[in-house]
């Protein structure tokens, strides 16, 4: 039961965020997909087959041609008659007779004499339409030509004939052939006298088939084409949740929260975890999808498989949607990425389901293996099978096999090969995530552990835990192609105890194995060796070191979830979830998704949800990481709230959180344990000792000399260096009895930290543990120190060429090391022309003349229809012996008439005789699939002459045969009529010069997109902006991109050109190609640019450029094809212009189509009416391609330096005020800035305000910093830091009347570019090229104009402490070295102003501590602005401070600010009995403190022998009653302590002044300053319109 409520519990959550989250995009996978595409398979049937209606129809006249002449449509005004030269005789009074009757009836009648001409009247267009209802091409008549007889063509549009309705009688057959046919005839029958020929002849049309019978076949043809290829379609029905579901699995697993949930599930079995998370995937998704899949079975047996009963067809769609569900599951257990799951997943299981059907008549055990181990090639094989069925109209049985089959496998096998797969698929899934992502050796146990002999109970042991990153399997394998790397021992022999109810640090560099520790006792790791056991029986909580949510959740349902997995058996009430998530600070975004919280709140959001369900051990990993100090405290609060009441273990990078949060420090380096103890213990031990400085000193006499204690004596200083706390005090006793005033510093946890770490010490240097007295306060002594005289030269502001030049050397250097895309654009165009032209190099220019470009008609299946034609004909009587004189001329081996009782037979023709009319449509009916093309009724004294004619295939010709045979007979004279469509205007070559322009349009979409990668990298690595501070300008940026990629794409353009021109004479003026192919990769290159601008990641650069680009051709082909299908015949032409025009004007892929086009002389392009075109560089030739992307080029480039330059100017928005704030440090600073000691500062800030909108981000900051200064900007997330550094930059511009920023007094918004040649910028994130340590020097001393680069750069390589990694590449290095090439760069100009944005962001606290000491080296002479989340940075390096909310509150010294806003001493006491102290010690030692310092405020509970309390300095009693100085104040508790230390029963004490920590918290605590994200709305989604919902569509609108 409890693991059936976990995995209710987790499947609610999946549910919730694919259907509630997400409900567009999961309505269409799961329920659209699916039954639009079972729609459309089933009405498919009918989109390959004409509109057509079979059956008999009824005689009916045949209509006159002036009647058929008004029923015309599509423009065919138009009759030709062709006389071939035969004018005054007999043919030249047919065509006046049939020509009056044409002009009569309104419309055209031209006579010409050359039936090439007809291409020139009757211009066909793409489709087979025309202008002409018609031609009659003569050839001779008895008296004129060779033949000797009536011979005539007729001749009408291609497109005519393709379908057949026998309920209608106005189909193309009897509108277009019949009238002008029988007009025709009529009129040679009217040359005779007498001639008898009928007025009137009626016809009807028949078909082969019965309508029913025609559904029939369509239906059966159609299930042959399942069993060939269509059953794979049904795939893509079924691949929604194949997609959907890896990527789900997939994104969770990438983000950590699969481990989350493992981590924090409390199961009897290990299994059952990884079991319920898998398993309520599953439910959720098939409970998604399986209505999809139950209506479109049910769509397919009402439009597809009519004879298959529903309940098959419904259990078979469940079966395998189940089984395809669980297959999936498996494909999603191989990614760890989410980019590729889903479509990597579907692409195979598409693949398997083609590979199914395309073998060959697949036999028994191909079909059994298949269909076993693929749910995709089970699925396509059971289709085939019900397919085989219902090609013979039978029901699917799953016992007998159906007809044609070639597997003898039933079809109850395969359902249960679907149960099989259903069950194994999730086993097997589990296993695979089990072997590449799960633990699998050496895992914790989860036992309760025992309590030792009067002590306190151990919640987490550790015994000689060794963990050993070792090379996969699969890497070892692949040695051969590169070195494996070497085996790492993260954590060595670790033995660690964590008592319960403490709080335990780990602290360490990164590398030192703390993380590694913590994930396994959170069970998400393994280990190699060793033992560990946690107590878990009162649950574990995990907190990981990147938050880790669900976007689409709110705070309250990610409480809940975790709630209900952690006590799957008692529900949370409701209050109890309120009060948590009150506890955490979050109670105004309780209904607020996780995505639209504050890196501090998504914090608080973590620690819930590991607190939640009453964790006993919590284990949190950088606790207050990435966050600012507002949030950090916030984050203390919750966590020393449940100090005691819950055993925390934590890692963190910051020696201050370590010191105030835990009661036991563990300290790691290099994987093994250095020191373990509580922080007053580890001073006490490992600490620098006591420094106590003498202020000011009268004489040097006057300083007393301590017994013990080591005085350091200089000019005008006096230092005493004590080791313990007892020599320390004897010497402030000493000094306090003299009255001489001292300044005092104790060990701190610093201290401790960097004497046991070896990281910060260098490889293999470690100093004893016992010399204390030899340790600094800072940093270790053999830590990279640069020179205090630096000997940089000072640069100088270059122009714009030389800038250009400078960024053009630095893509060659750049090209190195990133010559492969770059090498591929080279070569797509290249080897795609090489192989294209293969289609054209052996053709010629096609030409103008209607016979040049168009392709002949093929009349073979005229004359197919004629040699096979088996007629019916009566009365009988009337087919006598004469009928071999009319047709021995136009029938082969017409030698004889012979005839039998009931047929006759003229020549290869079989006649089948009856008597009467109605016995004639009766054998025609009964024989239809035997009567071909037509039967004839010759008429009688009861009815008139009648044509049947056969309309199945090729109405058009039936009908002319069959009348041929009748007007003959009726005529008595030999009338040879055949039926020809117009020639297309189409050259022979056009096909291939079609695929010509569709396969380089395709290429040369492929490769523009290539250039942009580079250009997006340099946006998004920030090397952009890094350049541009430093004095680079917009235009030489592009300019230096420009002629470095138009150099390499120059070459292959022209060698694609040339390509084309030398080998095929097919080219019209092919030397045009050069310019234009040329200017199409300089535009298509420059666009790249804009979208390397607009797109987050290179890949998404190149597939929007190329997108662009396909979308361009798509566009283009379409609208061109439809103006030529569509198009009246007499604006094609203009049509085309326009929609190129149009096109082309958006997409250079227009312009390039065009000019292909034009070079092939494609649907006559190049021709001017019927020859080429004079002027090729006429507009309507190459002349507008070639413009058009020049002026693109030009228009593009603009916008790209627009865009990027933009941002420059003064923005219009009007800042709203802040209230003032009432500092007089503040006031001082605005005067001093204002006032004439301002123009000295180095860096000026002057009533600096910016608005985005509404919102003023910065409102009327002043401050300045003096040379020789370090000025640190504070404030929390949302105060303006990041702007003031942007405006500071130069990046964006303050608002109107919105101050400046001045740098050695030039304006930054008038000279930016000179202000920014003063500017150095060591920026937040780290801005690395694809360049070595000194490539990047060099290039940035080069933008700085520095005279002697090869000074320069190794000046600055040893100040910064580089040395070693010069011609190494810098994004190879460690953060710690990489933050140091970025103060490298800064320094490389020797700007006087640098601006330092987070110098330590990302750093272990070792790697912190040697930044911070390059970073001492660098003031003297410069002005710096430091800005830093954290305090202990700030303290270490700022002179002075200023904290800011928008507007500045506070500003000062450091001494200054402590001293104004904190002055408060903590104090940390250890008892000797710890950590198996009793209450009542506990209970004096707090009553000892409360009665000696009244303003004292000591911690509510104290735990493990340990007490913290804080007070004022004024509360330590001064000597003689008198008040003095806090430093005095805090030498004197230090005497008290040590005094009471026997007394008291205390082993270790420390007492720390007040923190800039503190400090901060306290100014922004006084003007009442939130934390970000506060002061926002607290449910966007509720507050927005219902259709901009992401509930709605899956994704936010704006």
């Amino acid at each position: 039961m409890t693991l059936y409520s976990q995995i209710w519990a987790l499947t609610e959550k999946t549910l919730r965020i694919i259907i509630l989250r997400h409900t567009v995009s999961t309505i269409y996978s799961a329920l659209v997909l699916p039954i639009v595409l079972t729609v459309y398979l089933g009405i498919g049937q009918k989109f390959t087959q004409p509109n057509d209606k079979f059956g008999v129809a009824s005689p009916s006249d045949i209509f006159s041609l002036d009647n058929a002449l008004s029923k015309s449509d599509g423009g065919r005004n138009t009759v030709v008659f062709v006389n071939s030269g035969h004018t005054g005789g007999d043919i030249g009074h047919v065509i006046d007779t049939v020509s009056d009757i044409v002009k009569g009836a309104g419309k055209n009648a031209t006579i010409i004499q050359d039936e090439d001409d007809l291409g020139y009247t009757c211009r066909s267009t793409i489709r087979g339409t025309s202008n002409c209802f018609g031609a009659v091409v003569f050839y001779s008549s008895p008296d004129e030509g060779s033949d000797g007889f009536w011979n005539y063509t007729l001749r009408a549009d291609a497109g005519l004939g393709n379908s057949f309705q026998t309920d209608k009688g106005d189909n193309d057959a009897q509108i277009y052939a019949l009238p002008l046919q029988h007009a025709v005839d009529a009129a040679i029958a009217g040359l005779k006298s007498g001639s008898s020929f009928p007025s009137t002849t009626q016809q009807y049309a028949y078909t082969e088939l019965t309508e029913d019978e025609r559904q029939a076949d369509v239906r059966r043809k159609y299930q042959k084409s399942f069993i060939n290829y269509l059953s794979v379609a049904y795939i893509t029905g079924m691949i929604g949740v194949c997609y959907h579901m890896p990527g789900y699995i997939a994104i969770e697993r990438e983000r950590g929260l699969s481990q989350l949930i493992d981590a924090m599930m409390p199961t009897s079995q290990g299994w059952h975890r990884q079991f319920a998370r898998l398993i309520s995937h599953h439910h959720a998704f098939t409970m998604t999808y399986m209505p999809g899949w139950i209506v479109a079975s049910i769509v397919a047996r009402v439009t597809i498989w009519t004879n298959t009963s529903f309940g098959i067809l419904i259990i078979f769609f469940i079966l395998s949607g189940i089984a395809m569900t669980s297959m999936s599951l498996l494909g999603a257990s191989f990614f760890k990425k989410a980019q590729l799951s889903s479509i990597v997943t579907s692409v195979i299981w598409i693949v398997l389901g083609i590979i199914a059907q395309v073998i060959p008549h697949p036999n028994t055990a191909t079909v059994a293996v298949l269909s076993l181990l693929f749910t995709p090639c089970n699925f396509i094989y059971f289709i085939i099978y019900i397919a085989r069925f219902e090609q013979y109209g039978q029901a699917t049985n799953l016992i007998h096999l159906p007809p044609g089959h070639t597997s003898n496998l039933p079809g109850i096998v395969h359902w249960i090969f679907l149960i099989i797969q259903m069950a194994v698929y999730p086993f097997a899934a589990a296993f695979v995530e089990q072997a590449i992502h799960g633990v699998s050796t050496g895992t914790r146990s989860s036992t309760a552990l025992e309590t030792p002999a009067g002590g306190i109970q151990d919640a987490v042991r550790i015994d000689n835990m060794t963990k050993i990153f070792k090379p996969s399997p699969i890497r070892k394998f692949f040695s051969f192609v590169s070195p494996p790397r070497p085996e790492v021992v993260a954590v060595d022999n670790l033995t660690l105890t964590a008592k319960k109810g403490e709080i335990l640090a780990l602290l360490g560099a990164n590398g030192s194995g703390k993380s590694t520790t913590l994930d396994a006792i959170a069970g998400i790791s393994n280990f190699t060796s060793g033992n560990m056991s946690v107590d878990t029986s009162g649950g574990l909580g995990f907190a990981p070191q990147q938050n880790v949510l669900w976007d689409d959740l709110t705070v309250e349902e990610h409480i809940r979830l975790f709630s209900r997995i952690k006590n799957p058996h008692n529900k949370t009430p409701d209050n109890e979830i309120a009060d948590l998530i009150d506890a955490i600070g979050l109670r105004s975004k309780a209904k607020a998704w996780s995505k639209t919280l504050s890196g501090g709140q998504k914090r608080k959001l973590q620690l819930g949800m590991m607190l939640v369900g009453g964790s006993s051990i919590c284990c949190v990993d950088e606790v207050s990481s990435g966050i600012d100090p507002l949030s950090r405290r916030k984050i203390w609060d919750i966590l020393l709230k449940e100090r005691g009441s819950r055993t925390i273990i934590m890692t963190t990078h910051f020696l201050d959180e370590a010191d105030l949060l835990a009661d036991n420090i563990a300290i790691l380096s290099k994987g093994t344990l250095r020191a373990e103890g509580s922080s007053a213990q580890l001073k006490d031990t490992f600490g620098a000792g006591y420094r106590i400085h003498v202020l000011n000193p009268k004489t040097l006499n006057a300083v007393p000399d301590i017994e013990g204690v080591t005085k350091k004596v200089t000019t005008n200083n006096v230092t005493y260096l004590s080791s313990s706390s007892d020599q320390a005090a004897k010497v402030i006793r000493a000094l306090e009895a003299a009255g001489i005033p001292y300044k005092s510093s104790g060990p701190t946890i610093e201290d401790v930290f960097l004497h046991l770490a070896e990281e910060v010490h260098g490889e293999g240097l470690q100093r004893p543990p016992d010399v204390i007295n030899e340790k600094v306060a800072k940093v270790a002594s053999d830590t990279p120190i640069a020179s205090e005289n630096l000997a940089l030269l000072t640069g100088r502001q270059i122009g714009m060429l030389e800038q250009t030049g400078v960024l053009l050397r630095k893509r060659f250097t750049v090209f190195k090391t990133n010559w492969l895309p770059y090498a591929a654009a080279f070569l797509i165009p290249i080897i795609a022309a090489s192989v294209i032209q293969i289609l054209v190099r052996n053709d010629d220019l096609v030409g103008c003349s209607p016979t040049q470009r168009s392709s002949h008609s093929s009349n073979n299946d005229f004359f197919k229809l004629l040699d096979t034609a088996h007629l019916a004909g009566g009365p009988s009587s009337q087919f006598g012996n004469s009928l071999d004189d009319l047709f021995k001329p136009i029938l082969p081996s017409s030698t004889s008439l012979r005839s039998r009782d009931s047929s006759t037979t003229v020549g290869n023709v079989t006649v089948d005789l009856v008597d009467s009319l109605s016995s004639l449509e009766d054998y025609v009916e009964n024989n239809r699939r035997t009567v071909t093309p037509a039967g004839l009724w010759l008429g009688d004294s009861n009815s008139a002459p009648t044509l049947a004619f056969k309309a199945d295939n090729f109405s058009m010709y039936s009908a002319v045969i069959g009348q041929s045979f009748l007007n003959t007979i009726l005529a008595n004279t030999t009338i040879a009529t055949e039926y020809k469509a117009f020639d297309y205007p189409v050259a022979p070559s056009t096909g291939r010069g079609l695929q010509l322009v569709v396969y380089f349009a395709v290429a040369f979409s492929i490769f523009p997109g290539l250039f942009g990668l580079y250009p997006n990298s340099e946006r998004l690595k920030n090397v952009r902006s890094l350049q541009y501070s430093s004095g680079v300008r917009t235009l030489p940026v592009w300019a230096a991109h420009v002629i470095f990629d138009f150099g390499i794409i120059v070459v292959p353009m022209i060698l694609t050109a040339m390509i084309f021109v030398v080998s095929s004479n097919s080219w019209y003026n092919g030397g045009y190609l050069f310019p234009i192919f040329i200017f199409y990769g300089l535009t298509t290159i420059i666009i790249s640019y804009l979208f390397s601008l607009i797109c987050d990641t290179a890949m998404a650069t190149y597939a929007m450029t190329s997108v662009v680009q396909s979308l361009g051709f798509a566009v283009y082909i379409i609208t061109y094809l439809f103006i030529l299908t569509y198009s009246p015949a007499s604006n094609t032409d203009r049509d085309v212009l326009i929609a190129h025009w149009v096109i082309a004007a958006i997409f250079p892929t227009g312009s390039l189509i065009r000019t292909l086009m034009v070079g092939q002389n494609i649907f006559s392009t190049t021709c001017d009416n019927d020859q080429l075109r004079a002027n090729p560089a006429a507009m309507t030739a190459y002349g507008g391609p070639l413009l058009y992307l020049i002026l693109q080029a030009i228009f593009w480039f603009s916008i790209v330096v627009w865009i990027e330059s933009g941002a420059g100017r003064y923005a219009p928005e009007k800042a709203k005020k802040s209230p003032e704030v009432d500092d007089p440090e503040v006031a001082d600073e605005l005067l001093r800035v204002d006032g004439p000691d301002g123009q000295s500062d180095g860096l000026r800030i002057a009533h600096l305000t910016k608005a985005f909108g509404k919102n003023t981000a910065v409102d009327n900051v002043t401050f300045g910093v003096e040379h020789g200064e370090v000025f640190a900007l504070l404030g929390p997330n949302g105060a303006g830091k990041s702007t003031t550094i942007s405006l500071i930059r130069g990046d964006i511009a303050p608002s109107r009347n919105g101050g400046d920023v001045f740098i050695e007094n030039v304006s930054i918004t008038k000279r930016r570019a000179a202000a920014r040649a003063n500017l150095g910028v060591c920026p937040q994130f780290d801005a690395i090229d694809n360049m070595t340590v000194s490539e990047h020097l060099r290039h940035y001393s080069r933008l700085r104009g520095i005279s002697d680069i090869n000074h320069q750069v190794p000046a600055v390589i040893r100040a910064v402490g580089l040395e070693a990694y010069a011609d190494v590449m810098a994004h190879t290095l460690s953060g710690g070295n990489k933050r140091k090439l970025s103060l490298g760069i800064a320094l490389t100009g020797n700007p006087p102003v640098i601006l330092l944005d987070e110098p330590s962001s990302g750093l272990d606290a070792a790697a912190k501590r040697i930044m911070w000491r390059t970073l001492e080296a660098i003031v003297p002479g410069r002005s710096i602005l430091l800005t830093t989340h954290s305090m202990e940075e700030a303290d270490a390096l700022a002179n002075r401070a200023g904290i800011m909310a928008r507007r500045m509150l506070a500003l000062g010294t450091t001494e200054k600010l402590r001293h104004r806003f904190g002055d408060t001493l903590h104090v940390h006491l250890v008892s000797k009995t710890a950590p198996h102290s009793s209450e009542e010690e506990m209970d004096n030692l707090r009553a000892w403190v409360l009665n000696n310092f009244p303003g004292a405020s000591v911690e509510q509970e104290t735990y493990h022998g340990q007490m913290r309390f804080s007070m004022p300095s004024s509360a330590v009693p001064a000597q003689g009653g008198v008040a003095s100085s806090s430093e005095s104040a805090r030498g004197r508790l230090l005497i008290m302590l040590e005094e009471q230390k026997q007394y008291l029963g205390i082993a270790h004490h420390s007492v720390s002044p007040t923190t800039l920590n503190e400090v901060f918290l306290n100014i922004v605590g006084k003007h009442d300053v939130q934390e970000e994200g506060y002061n926002n709305r607290t449910d966007e989604v509720a507050k927005k319109p219902w259709w901009k919902s992401k509930y709605i569509w899956g994704f936010e609108r704006s």
